[in-house]
């Protein structure tokens, strides 16, 4: 197989690959925590001055709201 790609990344379709079953559910846990993580500086932060992505106000941060935003957290068709 002959790659015409500029990079170096290169795919042998040869290999034998199996996936881990349960590897979607990782992706999804720690995708759901990255969007509660932003909501809750977005929340803490969006009324700020502060010229920073993290303002003085979300810390120390807030674990029960975090857990409690990412329990309300839902996908719908794989978004």
């Amino acid at each position: 197989m002959i790659s015409t790609d500029s990079d170096s990344t290169h795919v042998n379709y040869t290999v034998s690959y199996s996936q881990e079953g349960y590897v979607h559910y990782v992706v999804d846990s720690v995708f759901a925590m990255i969007i509660s993580i932003h909501e809750l500086i977005k929340e803490k932060c969006q009324n700020t001055t502060e010229n920073r992505v993290l303002c003085s106000e979300f810390f120390p941060m807030n674990g029960t709201r975090l857990l409690s935003i990412l329990r309300n957290l839902s996908f719908h068709n794989g978004k």
